[in-house]
């Protein structure tokens, strides 16, 4: 008939409690890194992913025009930068407390709410 949180608090299940998101921290594990992002925060994590998708797609044109195959990481960093930003701002916008984000050492990635 009781919940304890961590911080040692203990509820009734017979009282009305709600559990709010908004945090922002990270979380390492064997797999990868889980990131927590508040709406303010996620939001400039987006733009700060965008800025360096544009950053890394200039770099792959400009040396795509010296040595085309050397221009493929810089493409490819681009690419994932953009769709990660896309699925931050996607989920971002369902709700007002922000986004968990999943991020695999092998590049893939999941994303939802908090």
């Amino acid at each position: 008939g009781t919940i304890i949180i961590e911080s040692g608090e203990i509820y009734s299940t017979n009282e009305n409690f709600i559990l709010q998101g908004g945090s922002t921290y990270d979380q390492r594990f064997w797999w990868g890194l889980r990131r927590y992002k508040s709406t303010e925060d996620a939001s400039a994590w987006s733009y700060q992913l965008r800025q360096l998708a544009a950053a890394n797609g200039v770099a792959a044109v400009v040396v795509a025009v010296f040595s085309g195959p050397l221009a493929i990481p810089s493409g490819l960093s681009a690419g994932y930068g953009t769709l990660i930003s896309n699925s931050i701002d996607y989920h971002n916008s369902r709700t007002n407390r922000g986004i968990v984000a999943d991020i695999n050492w092998s590049f893939t990635y999941s994303m939802r709410s908090q």
